[in-house]
């Protein structure tokens, strides 16, 4: 396995989102970090979820980035079927980047 960027992208202001669909059937990511990065020069508030079913999501992060910073959090598991969901209250202000590994899941 390498190390690789597993998803990244902006999340859309004030409504959450899909941010990643997940892995490839018969795959699973572990990632090692989700970096959220507030690029804009005022506070950022921004919120990360992992779906793991329709009504089981559970908040990863809700938190106010002051400009020019990132917090970081992980590690955590995504499996098929599991999705990452994101919303900002600043338009464009946080990127969101994962780093972990793919594999293939026993048996597939």
């Amino acid at each position: 396995m390498q190390l690789k960027v597993l998803f990244h992208g902006v999340p859309v202001e004030g409504t959450e989102a899909q941010l990643s669909a997940g892995p490839e059937a018969g795959r699973v990511w572990v990632v090692s970090a989700v970096y959220l990065c507030n690029t804009a020069d005022e506070m950022a508030r921004v919120t990360l979820s992992h779906r793991i079913s329709g009504a089981n999501r559970p908040l990863l992060q809700n938190a106010e980035i002051p400009p020019g910073h990132t917090i970081a959090l992980g590690p955590l598991v995504v499996e098929t079927g599991q999705s990452i969901w994101a919303a900002q209250e600043t338009a464009n202000a946080v990127q969101v980047v994962a780093y972990g590994f793919e594999d293939e899941v026993d048996g597939a």
